[in-house]
């Protein structure tokens, strides 16, 4: 829908091919790996976010082929994006016991997060 709504005006042959790239990508068959479907709906909804941050909450064709393409790579090779882990060493540098007694620091709640 979104698609349709930025691009509805367009009738360029980029616009069509992109059209039926995108078409042909949302109609493959639906596996049976639950985690998968909802990797793949994450996936989108991003998609989706990243266009709400776009000028005036509107995807370009640039920028849809690029959105759909990463899309397309992510299908044909699914992954999780790895986790942003805390610089615990140079906390750890600073001051070692502050940091081992205070329980808001980045180390203590790795370390909670952990256990």
């Amino acid at each position: 829908m979104a698609f349709a709504a930025d691009t509805f005006e367009r009738s360029s042959s980029r616009a069509e091919g992109l059209s039926r790239f995108l078409h042909e990508l949302l109609s493959i068959d639906i596996g049976l790996d639950e985690a998968r479907n909802a990797w793949e709906l994450g996936v989108w909804g991003d998609v989706l976010s990243e266009r709400q941050e776009q000028k005036q909450a509107r995807g370009t064709l640039k920028w849809w082929t690029a959105s759909v393409k990463e899309v397309k790579e992510f299908m044909d090779s699914p992954a999780y994006q790895a986790p942003e882990l805390p610089d615990l060493r140079t906390e750890l540098r600073g001051d070692l016991d502050a940091v081992l007694d205070d329980p808001d620091s980045l180390t203590n709640q790795f370390s909670a997060g952990i256990t």
